[in-house]
């Protein structure tokens, strides 16, 4: 790949603008990749700047070859790179992304030490994305953020995950203004035995009651929670509101079980243990009736972080659970080692296995490999009475979904069960 003479931000700008200026002389677009290298640090501490820098150019001759030497790629320094991929489209973007990293993957011979890094890209396309250098250029940049948290290293800008759209700022503001107020609201969905439909448990289920737009669902305001740094306060809000209800529920004799989601922040936050020891404190709930459900990928995003942290919490006598196990590009060498209580198979699966033999053979396997390690398996997403029939076959532990209920608020929760919690063998009661 030919490399420019004065690789700068300048330059690269100027670029754009003289690429803009050919696309709408013959009517075809391309697109601006932004990639950011990962572990840089690490490289020049063990072998020094030399090395570093010796590995920069390195990953720019196996790009070359990997793109047969057409694009130009810009050093912006500090290991960030842009490339100009003409007659590109979103999905020729997310093909050359995808062949760039895949080209990260074998090691780099530097001084005759073998080094590894990683990476990310993010694609803008002309004129989808913009019609401007600058416009381009930040939502370029943008696409990068959202690739250094996806689990394929790469995303295409999306308007609508646009953090910094006058829309999405407003929101955030709201978002902290809601949780200060109290305008969050939890829901409980339940979670049942498979094998007998008794209630065992309940998740925790974050709802936004915002004034204007009405009742809001997490994933229309958690992602840009943990975008804006509001992830923690937001946490913060969820545990205490599900440990406040979980108390107001063994006032009434009702002892059930709350599971709550934490984000990959929360995992790697060293005062959680302490926090949730501190609320469990406060209201007087037993750290058993509490499980923290934390996805897969979280967890493997910094496995010695989170191993130290789950083990935190098993001290306190807290239950855990990977979430949506099975899309997390899982490392069982990891799952071994990790002081975990529950697997949760990901609804993905389980949606499908009624009709889709290999959804099924998934489930099973997902159900004997968590029995194996000690560890309770769950099916979410079940929503037909087929579905819970395979699974109680199968040997699933607890099952929860639409077949059973919807996310309920806690009174109609109560509704619901039309019995006394308390008197089910699996909602085991308090000593008096």
């Amino acid at each position: 790949m030919p490399k420019d003479t004065s690789p700068n931000l300048n330059t690269l700008h100027l670029r754009v603008e003289h690429a803009i200026s050919r696309a709408l002389a013959n009517g075809s677009g391309f697109a601006v990749l932004v990639s950011h290298l990962d572990r840089l640090k690490d490289v020049h501490e063990a072998l020094g700047r030399r090395a570093g820098a010796g590995l920069l150019r390195k990953v720019e001759d196996r790009w070359s070859a990997t793109l047969q030497g057409r694009p130009t790629v810009w050093s912006l320094g500090g290991g960030e790179y842009a490339l100009l991929i003409p007659g590109t489209n979103a999905d020729v973007a997310s093909h050359v992304a995808t062949r760039l990293l895949c080209a990260l993957e074998r090691p780099f011979d530097i001084d005759g030490a073998a080094v590894q890094v990683s990476g990310s890209i993010g694609a803008a396309v002309y004129p989808e994305h913009g019609k401007d250098a600058d416009t381009l250029l930040r939502h370029a940049d943008i696409a990068a953020s959202e690739a250094a948290q996806s689990p394929t290293g790469y995303a295409i800008y999306v308007p609508n995950e646009d953090r910094t759209s006058p829309e999405r700022l407003a929101l955030a503001a709201d978002l902290r203004q809601a949780i200060e107020q109290d305008q969050l609201v939890l829901h409980y969905q339940p979670q049942v035995e498979a094998s007998s439909g008794a209630l065992t448990s309940v998740e925790a289920l974050v709802r936004w009651d915002h004034p204007l737009r009405g009742l809001l669902s997490p994933d229309q305001f958690v992602p840009l929670a943990e975008q804006t740094r509001l992830i923690g306060p937001l946490s913060r809000f969820v545990l205490r509101a599900a440990l406040e209800q979980s108390r107001e529920w063994q006032l009434q004799g009702r002892y059930l079980p709350v599971a709550v989601n934490l984000s990959v922040h929360d995992l790697h936050d060293p005062e959680l243990p302490d926090r949730i020891a501190d609320l469990l404190s406060t209201y007087g709930v037993s750290p058993d009736r509490l499980c923290l459900e934390i996805t897969e990928s979280a967890l493997l995003a910094d496995p010695q972080r989170a191993r130290e942290i789950l083990g935190r919490l098993r001290a306190l006598g807290v239950r855990t659970a990977i979430d949506d196990f099975g899309t997390g590009y899982s490392s069982l060498a990891y799952l071994k080692d990790l002081p975990l209580d529950e697997l949760k198979i990901d609804r993905s699966f389980v949606k499908d296995m009624a009709k889709e033999a290999g959804a099924r053979a998934i489930v099973r396997a997902v159900i004997d490999l968590a029995h194996d390690l000690g560890l309770r398996a769950i099916a979410e997403g079940v929503e037909d009475p087929a579905t819970v029939e395979l699974l109680a076959s199968l040997g699933c532990d607890v099952a929860q979904g639409y077949y059973f209920s919807p996310p309920l608020t806690a009174d109609h929760l109560l509704e619901w069960t039309r019995y006394d919690l308390s008197s089910q063998p699996n909602c085991q009661r308090e000593a008096a």
